[in-house]
């Protein structure tokens, strides 16, 4: 740091260097022009001036930014090109320049190329937007304007810093590309892993690249008001990343020699650690993407570890060839590569093992928890598709921390049961969409803890462990969640709803006054009814109660547990609708021995709003006629479900979707 403040900008070499590169600053304006600009001048001059808004100027600013980066990441090579050969070197450090001030020099060079070219482009694309759209200016023009100078600072950091460690163009250039393409590679790596081999690790967010890589923090930054991260705190900590960056290349420079130049690296530690590194990270993506879903201990399996030898040897053996320039390398570099190999193996394994050294098995202190989100990917009982239910009720909130401890402990007892990547993912023919994601069942708990703490696991579930979740329906929260329309503060997309006979042959709705009794008939009901009954329907459907709500379809199918609402259902109340048309149904039967979808055949209804594992036109589904499908409506329930016994089922295909029930034989 006392290096870099006692620093100066030596403007005789500044002005010398702008007045010798005025065409690259002139072509540095036309590309960026040509994405900005010159966008709005088109859409004016084709008459679509006036359909312009905010989010298509910022469609342009992400043309302008990818640009951009591609100027930022290239430009250090044009004014850092003298420490690629040693006369060069020679020739500027004998100039009556100190390096820090060469240093700082060429460092602002590098950013007055690209900024004043970046500042006519936006501001002169914003200026004509003023002028010819109906974009008018927004203080996030300015934000995003500042952003874009602070972050362009860390993008360029890493081409310098290869540069300063670097004595080749060419080596340069490769280990630029590297350092570029490292985050996403480890942030792939560590998702894969985790997922994979880590039980209870969910999917990390995206936007945590915003902090890993600059160049996924420019984006961010000009499209953060869609995002939620802080455009602010983002800009302010690439800054300051960029600048201690090169705070850090500008004291390697100070000890740059000419023997340096015309070598592959002038820093002996930079190669093997980033060649390391590097190789590390791909290796542990092959192995998660790798994974062989046969043996136990797949994880050691000749299989699994095959492929991310051989590529990473590969890889490992080019790299060490351009360092040395020499085929004797070979010997050297393997016996290394058996060093990393042996590290990265026991770095995994121990991970591995201890599942992520007792992530698996964590849980929060029971005192401290302030809320909890359950969700799933899939939407098998107890979750409808998209619903993610917040529990605040402390009864309830004991409930989901016992059912998280009833999972804990049976994935001690058998883990491979419960490894993300099951067999029947790429053994089994996957002609449904159910075996395309194996045969289980998800569930995310996401607690929210006192002092702004956080907890979320993610976990698998076998179909042999899936009644650990079923006592869930009947929790007040899944059940008005799941079901929206009991909820009085719920705004259902519209005030009207329709009953149907369980063939959907005939089309109801009621009289206007009574929607309001009605859903509050219906939440008695789903209150009222105990976990025996709820999963043990006492009579056939009678109804089939239709409604909208954030644009899903959603499903009630009512039958003699629900007293209240049918006391309601009567001549009086319900209107015939005489225009429907149910002549575009149709109906099939699937036999409980090929059924695929564990649950729809042990006698749980799959409605509209769940994930299905078979259609009307599945090779396993056998197509019949109305008449055919007649015989079966007094044996259409809605759950007959015991675990033990298994039944044929319903198929439906209607205009909402797919509706399935078990049929029932009494």
């Amino acid at each position: 740091m006392k290096d870099f403040l006692h620093s100066r900008i030596n403007l005789n070499l500044f002005k010398f260097n702008v007045r010798n590169k005025k065409g690259l600053l002139f072509f540095y304006t036309l590309l960026l022009s040509l994405t900005f600009p010159v966008f709005i001048i088109v859409a004016a001059l084709s008459g679509n001036g006036s359909n312009i808004s905010n989010n298509e100027v910022l469609t342009s600013l992400i043309l302008l930014t990818l640009m951009l980066i591609l100027i930022l990441v290239l430009t250090p090579f044009l004014f850092f090109n003298f420490l690629n050969t040693k006369k060069s070197v020679d020739v500027f450090h004998s100039l009556a320049i100190k390096k820090n001030d060469l240093y700082l020099t060429y460092l602002s060079l590098i950013l007055f190329f690209v900024f004043v070219p970046l500042t006519i482009s936006y501001w002169g694309g914003y200026f004509l937007a003023y002028n010819l759209t109906e974009v008018s200016f927004e203080m996030f023009h300015l934000y995003h304007y500042g952003r874009l100078l602070m972050v362009s600072i860390a993008v360029i950091a890493p081409s310098i810093f290869v540069i300063m460690n670097t004595g080749t163009l060419a080596d340069s250039l490769i280990y630029t590309g590297i350092l570029m393409i490292a985050p996403f590679v480890a942030f792939a790596s560590f998702q894969a892993f985790a997922q994979v081999f880590i039980i209870g690790f969910g999917v990390s967010s995206g936007y945590s690249l915003t902090y890993l890589s600059p160049l996924v923090g420019l984006f961010t930054i000009v499209d953060s008001f869609k995002m939620p991260v802080d455009g602010h705190l983002v800009a302010s900590y690439w800054l300051l990343l960029g600048i201690i960056t090169n705070l850090f290349s500008l004291k390697l420079y100070k000890n740059w020699k000419s023997e340096m130049s015309e070598v592959p690296f002038s820093n002996k530690t930079f190669f093997p650690f980033v060649t390391s590194l590097f190789i590390g990270i791909v290796f542990v993506l092959l192995l998660a993407l790798n994974i062989n879903p046969n043996p136990k201990w797949a994880f050691l399996s000749i299989e699994n570890l095959i492929i991310p030898i051989i590529v990473t040897y590969a890889m490992f053996l080019i790299l060490f060839f351009l360092k040395d320039r020499s085929i004797d390398s070979i010997k050297k570099a393997s016996k290394n590569y058996l060093i990393l190999f042996v590290v990265i193996m026991v770095i995994t394994t121990s991970l591995y093992f201890t599942q992520g050294f007792g992530y698996t098995y964590r849980l929060p202190k029971d005192d401290e928890i302030v809320s909890v989100e359950v969700s799933s990917q899939r939407s098998n009982l107890p979750f409808v598709a998209g619903n993610k239910v917040t529990i605040i009720n402390p009864d309830e909130v004991k409930n989901i921390y016992n059912l998280h401890h009833q999972l804990i402990d049976q994935i001690k007892k058998d883990k491979d049961l419960f490894r993300d990547i099951s067999s029947s993912d790429y053994v089994e023919p996957m002609f449904t969409p159910y075996q395309l994601f194996g045969d289980y069942s998800d569930v995310t708990i996401k607690y929210k803890l006192e002092n702004n703490g956080k907890l979320n696991r993610t976990f698998k579930i076998p179909n042999e462990y899936h009644h650990l979740l079923l006592p869930l329906a009947q929790l007040e929260s899944f059940k008005v969640t799941n079901n929206p329309i009991i909820d009085p503060s719920a705004r259902l997309d519209s005030n009207r709803f329709t009953l149907y006979d369980s063939l959907f042959q005939k089309e109801y709705s009621f009289v206007e006054s009574d929607d309001a009794s009605i859903r509050k008939a219906l939440y008695e009901d789903m209150i009222e009814m105990k976990h025996e009954e709820f999963y043990q329907a006492n009579s056939k459907i009678n109804f089939v109660l239709i409604y909208s709500f954030d644009g899903l379809p959603m499903q009630i199918n009512i039958d003699a547990r629900f007293k209240n609402t049918l006391k309601l259902l009567t001549p009086e109340t319900l209107i015939l609708n005489e225009d429907y048309d149910a002549s575009n149904l149709n109906y099939a039967i699937v036999p409980s021995t090929v059924n695929p979808d564990n649950l729809l055949k042990h006698g749980i209804s799959r409605n509209i709003n769940q994930n299905f594992s078979m259609d009307i036109t599945s090779p396993i589904s056998e197509g019949i006629t109305l008449h055919d499908a007649l015989k079966y409506q007094d044996q259409l329930y809605d759950k007959q479900y015991d675990g033990k016994e298994t039944f044929d089922v319903l198929l439906i295909s209607i205009d909402y979707g797919q509706i399935a029930f078990p049929i029932v034989t009494k």
